[in-house]
Order: structure tokens, then C-alpha cells, then sequence
């Protein structure tokens, strides 16, 4: 099975926006290509995720079950991306300053 992250956002996406021109406009991709996606993965996992009707997608059993563990992979990558966004601004350091006794001198202590 070879799922990519781009079928799974594509997923993600309308079933959070309800709608492949709502995940269009999420993701900004063209309604071609989110149904493209969605097709695409349907393939790799070997069931339908929506019963389509017109242009209606309703989701199955099947996706409901799958958006679950989805919505659990995307919450990851969240951390995931927060984790970088602190590294790359350095929040994740402090700075702190030691120094020895015999370095500071005979200050008078007040």
C-alpha cells in the first residue's frame, strides 16, 4: 500500500470542509485534483470512503472510520510542525550565565 500525505490531506480536508470545493479552497489545489486524491487513495487502501451522488460525496462507514485515525496523524504532524516553528526560532533555548567566585572579583556584597 503506498499512501501519500497528499491523498490523506486531500481527505482530511473535505471531510472537515464537507465538500471537494471546500477542500479545494483549504488547500488550494484545483476540485480536479482533490478528486483525484480522494480516487487515489480509495485505490490504495481497496474501499470506497464516499457514495457519490451527483456531485454530492457522502462519506461511508469506511471513511467515518478511517477519519479518525486521520484527524489522530494530522494532530501529530501538528506537534510535528511546532516543534520545528520552536527549534528554527530558537525558543527552545535559554541562556543562562555562570560564573565562579574566584572570576567575579571582591565585589563588597550588599
Amino acid at each position: 500500500m503506498n499512501i501519500t500525505f497528499r491523498q490523506v490531506d486531500a481527505f482530511h480536508a473535505v471531510m472537515s470542509s464537507g465538500s471537494v470545493n471546500g477542500a479545494s479552497a483549504l488547500l488550494g489545489l484545483s476540485q480536479h485534483v482533490i478528486s483525484r486524491l480522494i480516487s487515489d487513495l480509495e485505490k490504495e487502501v481497496g474501499f470506497a470512503m464516499f457514495n457519490r451522488q451527483g456531485r454530492v460525496l457522502d462519506p461511508t462507514p469506511e471513511g467515518w472510520m478511517l477519519v479518525a485515525e486521520v484527524r489522530e496523524a494530522v494532530t501529530g504532524l501538528e506537534h510535528i510542525k511546532n516543534a520545528a516553528r520552536v527549534i528554527a526560532t530558537f525558543e527552545h533555548t535559554a541562556v543562562q550565565l555562570v560564573a565562579v567566585p574566584s572570576f567575579v572579583g571582591d565585589w563588597p556584597l550588599i
